[in-house]
């Protein structure tokens, strides 16, 4: 009887001790992807903002093309 007992008690110390490691293990999973994650996020901000910096140029660059051909559109008066 006290063998099955020590049997079973080596073998639930066992658990914990795998429980323990697995969570351990999880844990460095949980943070290398936490940090995957900022790392990720922080280059989406960049490309974000970097698209945005793209967008305000091209805008500024059609509104000159707009008045350089309104000014082309427009009739021009001869002087004699």
């Amino acid at each position: 009887m006290i063998v099955n007992q020590e049997s079973a008690e080596n073998r639930a110390l066992s658990d914990v001790d795998r429980a323990r490691q697995q969570v351990k293990d999880l844990q460095v999973q949980l943070s290398k992807a936490s940090e995957q994650l900022s790392a990720l996020e922080k280059r989406l901000r960049q490309d974000i903002q970097a698209a945005q910096s793209a967008a305000a140029t091209a805008s500024q660059s059609a509104d000159i093309l707009r008045g350089r051909c309104s000014s082309l559109n427009k009739p021009r008066r001869l002087t004699c």
